[in-house]
């Protein structure tokens, strides 16, 4: 530390400043000064130089120490490295005297000196300086920047208002109830740790659907809101003292983010309420037996006795679903799904507890997928080509479990593709698809193929109609032929009588039917009448003459396939009865019952 006296002479103003030069700087070698005051009117004279100075850092010299005190205080602290009783510190600030004792706190203890700084601000940025008298020039100084002094100044702060460290920051969740919970973590505070929870700027308190919890031990801060609604959407702050820390935590519920919780919450909601009576476990779903039976199934549960299981389609009550109340389990069997099970189907389970529903849309892509899937069964599950005689000729024919047009049958004979002519007839039930040869030749025989779609793949089925299969179904058809006048598609009458022919049918879509007599369209009109009652079609013949006799035929079709029945009506006088038909019962046909899908 250099120090020198005031010029003698001050000059026209006072001085305000000097200037020190330093010759011979070299390292290792000593060194003089020259001090020159200055003022208004520029530099003085020089001073006489310094005696020659070895620049040199003694051995055990201390520089002036810089920080901040558990009290938060910042502050300069300077230790002397001489032995000295009772030393003097003489501070300074930019070697102008004694720092401002307003804005500093100078204290002694031992060998060391602290200069405090009771009030820092941008005025205590300059250099400070420290020398102790009676020893080897002990000296020390420092320069507190800007910089440096904020820096000082943050961690002042940070000490004298500590912050609660933060674990986790707010979560918010939606509980299996439908109930929000909104929570934080901090660190482990004292017994002594508050919380205040505001609310758009509101202290909120615990209430009976609003739940604080404040578990100091493990730093938890959690709110638990039943009927989480529009009242609860806004910004969250939980502010946490404990003793001199504290720390403020906030979370904004609003838009999009309150939208997406609320939402949730009013589901879960629904969903719970909706679990504490009977309820669905397993949605409607369906599946196809290896019968082509369709069976739609659904689950409930925590189901009690009285618990009740209600099966409808498009509103209206269907009374054959099955429910069994021990196992939950509810089914719904239709052996026959056709066009008119179309529609939307709903379970309702229902108890003094509550009720639920499932639903399942066969009325599109639903409805397609069962005849799709009906349709792959069928056409796997197709039995053997089989033949048997027949009084017209030789039928061939595959059993299946539900004939759908979609497995678009084709035949083939001997590798051709067969169409349907005079002699060659093709034709299908619910459970069988056909061929009908009439009148069969030696050019029928050979090997015939059936073709099956179930809709991806091709399924074939084969019978070799050669040999002697061939002539033991030519001698079933004559046997068929003689026997075709003792059948009971026969009927006689007497002329002046009524002849009623009668015939059951179903189908879906409903059959067209139409009737031929001798090959010829029935003109229905005078003494020809046509009824239809539900699935009962009559055709009635009043005052019966023998023009009517002949082969009646009964033609049902709908777009799965076609079948017919028919009689032959022989017409004769009092006492002209054939001999032929003595035995012949009844006046009266029923024919044979005819399904079509």
């Amino acid at each position: 530390m250099l120090h020198w006296e005031p010029p003698v002479y001050i000059g026209s103003s006072p001085v305000n400043g000097y200037i020190v030069e330093i010759s011979e700087l070299e390292t290792d070698k000593r060194y003089q000064f020259r001090v020159l005051a200055v003022n208004t009117s520029g530099p003085g004279i020089p001073s006489l130089p310094s005696d020659p100075v070895l620049p040199a850092t003694k051995e055990g010299t201390n520089e002036i120490q810089v920080g901040v005190d558990e009290e938060g205080f910042i502050y300069l602290s300077f230790e002397n490295p001489e032995p000295v009783d009772n030393p003097q510190f003489l501070w300074s600030k930019d070697y102008k005297g004694a720092p401002d004792s307003e804005r500093t706190d100078i204290s002694t203890d031992g060998n060391t000196s602290k200069l405090i700084l009771t009030n820092p601000s941008e005025e205590d940025v300059g250099t400070y300086a420290v020398e102790v008298p009676n020893t080897d020039g002990v000296s020390a100084s420092h320069m507190l920047t800007k910089e440096e002094l904020e820096e000082l100044m943050r961690k002042s702060h940070d000490v004298r208002h500590p912050l609660i460290q933060k674990i986790s920051g707010w979560n918010v969740e939606v509980l299996e109830n439908g109930d929000v919970r909104l929570w934080l973590q901090v660190e482990k505070l004292s017994s002594e740790a508050d919380l205040e929870m505001i609310l758009n700027d509101k202290v909120i308190q615990n209430t009976p659907k609003r739940k604080i919890t404040f578990d100091k031990e493990n730093g938890l801060i959690e709110i638990i809101k039943e009927d989480f609604g529009k009242e609860d959407k806004g910004t969250y702050t939980a502010k946490v003292v404990d003793g001199k820390a504290s720390n403020q935590l906030s979370v904004t519920l609003t838009g999009e983010d309150f939208d997406k919780v609320y939402d949730e919450s009013q589901k879960k909601k629904k969903a719970w309420k909706k679990k504490q009576g009977p309820h669905f476990e397993e949605q409607l779903q369906w599946k196809v037996t290896e019968d082509c039976h369709v069976i739609m199934m659904c689950k409930v549960k925590n189901t009690k006795t009285e618990t009740t299981l209600k099966w409808s389609v498009d509103k209206k009550p269907l009374s054959n679903g099955q429910f069994d109340n021990q196992t939950g389990s509810g089914t719904l069997v239709m052996k026959k799904f056709t066009n008119e099970d179309k529609g939307l189907y709903k379970a309702v389970v229902k108890d003094s507890r509550g009720d639920d529903t499932t639903e399942m849309d066969l009325t599109k892509e639903g409805f397609e997928d069962i005849m799709q899937e009906i349709c792959r069964i069928s056409a796997m599950s197709a039995s053997p080509l089989k033949c048997k005689g027949t009084a017209d000729g030789i039928k061939i024919y595959s059993d299946v479990k539900y004939f759908m047009e979609s497995m678009n049958p084709v035949w083939h004979h001997k590798d051709k593709k067969l169409s349907s002519t005079d002699r060659l007839k093709s034709g299908s039930t619910m459970e069988q698809v056909w061929l009908h040869i009439t009148n069969p030749k030696d050019s029928d025989r050979g090997l015939y193929m059936l073709e099956l779609s179930d809709g991806k793949d091709i399924h074939k089925r084969t019978f070799d109609l050669s040999g002697k299969v061939f002539d033991d179904l030519l001698a079933e058809q004559q046997k068929c032929k003689e026997e075709e006048i003792i059948e009971k598609n026969l009927a006689t009458i007497m002329v002046d009588k009524t002849l009623c022919l009668t015939c059951h049918i179903s189908g879906d879509p409903a059959p067209e039917v139409s009737w031929v007599k001798n090959e010829k369209k029935v003109i229905f009109k005078d003494r020809y009448k046509l009824e239809v009652h539900g699935t009962v079609v009559t055709l009635t013949i009043e005052k019966i003459c023998a023009e009517d006799s002949g082969r009646y035929r009964i033609t049902v079709k709908n777009k799965y396939g076609s079948e017919f029945g028919q009689v032959t009506v022989s017409v004769f006088k009092h006492g002209e009865e054939p001999e032929e038909l003595k035995n012949v019962p009844d006046i009266t046909a029923d024919l044979e019952s005819l399904m079509t899908p």
